[in-house]
């Protein structure tokens, strides 16, 4: 079923990915592109979140470099607990703070250093290639010592 979904948005995003460049719509956070694709990828997050009985290493081969599905991509790599892989896209890719902290929330109890990894990803954060995700189109990730304060004031006692 996952991978069926995975399947569909990627058959459905050359057409959004064409009003993109045609200027006829802004980017917009995952699942809320306009018609189908945005209905297929909460569908794909949400199961990727509940499920439990798919492969992520299954999953993230099907996942085509050229189609930017981070935030899928961070679920899985948090599945697989590869949490800086995880923590990389979710800080510098998604740029979502509230994502980042809910993610760490969600793994303390399997791995309670993850409050200060996450620090660390906002200090000093690792290349792309450190990160194996030089394969995608993105900048180098730069540090943000205003998320890292941030973290420090609100997870000290986790860190």
């Amino acid at each position: 079923l996952v991978i069926l979904l995975v399947e569909k948005v990627s058959q459905e995003w050359p057409a959004y990915q064409g009003m993109l460049a045609a200027e006829a719509i802004q980017p917009c956070q995952p699942g809320a592109e306009p018609g189908k694709l945005g209905e297929l990828r909460l569908r794909l997050i949400h199961f990727l979140e509940r499920l439990q009985n798919y492969s992520s290493s299954q999953v993230i081969k099907q996942i085509s470099y050229e189609i930017p599905l981070y935030e899928e991509l961070a679920i899985l790599y948090g599945r697989q607990k590869d949490f800086e892989k995880a923590l990389g896209l979710y800080c510098h890719v998604l740029k979502n703070r509230e994502k980042t902290e809910e993610f760490c929330r969600s793994y303390y109890h399997l791995d309670n250093t993850i409050y200060y990894k996450l620090l660390k990803m906002y200090q000093s954060p690792p290349t792309l290639e450190a990160l194996r995700l030089e394969k995608f189109q993105l900048t180098e990730p730069k540090p943000d010592m205003e998320a890292a304060i941030d973290i420090l004031i609100k997870h000290y006692k986790h860190i």
